[in-house]
């Protein structure tokens, strides 16, 4: 029987094989930056470059792997959860071990395999019809769901839930916040408030879940009250004080900054994500111009690539736009709705710029057909299917390093300058 570090390691390899990058220990942090995206495209769970990194032992870490974390690795190679992923496993490494002389005079007949598989089988079947969701009837109208937002502008921000659920039939009844189910509590069916923090700004989609059923849903905004800017974590980010990043209407970290707060750069990148979020009303991603100007003068040691990217969130979408130097094209993806391209298939060489230099992005939305400029150079030209939506902010991801000015939205409506 594997133990759990035997485990990790075979799941590792699972995962590199499903990916076809090769070995993690030669991957980049982007190529980590991208496996953190494809979990949670395809599970709903984000797991943090960093956390990733320690899967693959490219951090020094203490400490055990969360329960979270690696239920989340299992549901990426399509287990339901560590458990089953660790079953599976061991009872495939059992089957490979040889019966000793004494053990293969005992085994039985192959009717009494047979008889005793199909009684097993039969019980599994019964059991997982017993286990699923709507055994008992689950009736949404019973169920009430509601939200206020605190009173304080910006983020961190919490929220109290409003519910009623004295209908279920489970004790698991749960509040999550977004899509992702790590932001997801168990809350009494008999009571009928919680409170949660967001430590993010953005759109979300707050639910009400009976076992894994969703009785009650709703929308919830969170704004950033102007330029927020904070290091990504796991689980409590670490935020940067406005007064000190906003200078004259150009936000800028520096290293200065880092050292101030005890954050180093080498040899662990930092995270930095930038934000603005805010209601533009009447702006929807099928018809607008975003403009922006981004610096990104860090490029040592790991942060060689000066890789960023640059986010037009949306209510129910989003546009990731990437710029990397020159060098590092060969590593890039983009995504405008449901369109999505990389570097390995896509010429994206474009979007390599020196960004230790001012460099100009604008996007252009038109009938629903998305033109992009580096530095007033037509890169790229897509086009999207999906429902109009309307846009919310941006969101910059830099590593290490990053400086932003000069960013605006405009439509036929007007223009919202952030």
């Amino acid at each position: 029987m594997k133990n759990q570090k035997e485990l990790i390691h075979s799941c590792r390899d699972l995962i590199e094989a499903k990916l076809g990058w090769g070995k993690g220990e030669s991957w980049s942090n982007h190529d980590f930056e991208k496996l953190s995206e494809l979990i949670q495209e395809e599970t709903k769970i984000k797991l943090s470059i960093t956390t990733l990194k320690r899967i693959w032992d490219r951090v020094k870490s203490d400490h055990s792997p969360s329960g979270s974390t690696l239920d989340a690795l299992a549901l990426f190679l399509m287990y339901n959860n560590w458990r089953e992923f660790k079953n599976a496993h061991n009872a495939q490494q059992s089957a490979k071990i040889p019966l000793s002389p004494s053990i293969k005079k005992r085994v039985p007949p192959k009717s009494l395999i047979l008889v005793f598989s199909l009684i097993v089988f039969i019980a599994l079947i019964g059991s997982t019809i017993w286990l699923l969701p709507g055994s008992e009837e689950i009736n949404p109208s019973d169920y009430a769901f509601s939200s206020i937002k605190s009173e304080a502008a910006g983020i961190p921000n919490s929220v109290i839930f409003k519910y009623k659920a004295s209908s279920s039939p489970y004790d698991s009844v749960y509040i999550q916040q977004n899509w992702d189910n790590r932001r997801r509590t168990k809350v009494s069916s008999v009571d009928t408030s919680h409170t949660s923090i967001y430590y993010y700004p953005g759109y979300f989609r707050a639910k009400l879940v009976v076992r894994e059923k969703i009785v009650k849903e709703h929308d919830l905004f969170i704004a950033s009250d102007g330029w927020a800017a904070l290091v990504d974590s796991d689980k409590v980010p670490l935020y940067l004080d406005q007064t000190v990043f906003l200078k004259d209407g150009t936000i800028e970290v520096t290293p200065a900054i880092y050292r101030g707060m005890g954050v180093g750069l080498q040899p662990e990148i930092p995270q930095l994500r930038i934000f603005n979020v805010r209601e533009m009303e009447g702006l929807k991603n099928d018809n607008f111009i975003f403009r922006t100007s981004v610096r990104n003068d860090f490029k040592e040691g790991t942060g060689a690539c000066q890789r960023l990217q640059i986010l037009i969130l949306c209510k129910n979408d989003v546009m990731i736009i990437p710029l990397s130097s020159k060098r590092c094209i060969g590593d890039l993806w983009l995504r405008i709705s449901e369109h999505e391209a990389g570097s390995s298939q896509t010429d994206l060489s474009g979007f390599g710029t020196e960004l230790s230099e001012w460099t100009d992005l604008r996007v252009e939305s038109a009938d629903s057909e998305v033109r992009i400029f580096v530095n007033d150079t037509h890169v790229y030209t897509t086009t999207f299917s999906s429902p109009a939506s309307e846009i919310v902010g941006v969101q910059y991801r830099f590593e290490g390093l990053g400086a932003i000015r000069n960013t605006l939205f405009s439509h036929k409506g007007g223009e919202f300058i952030l």
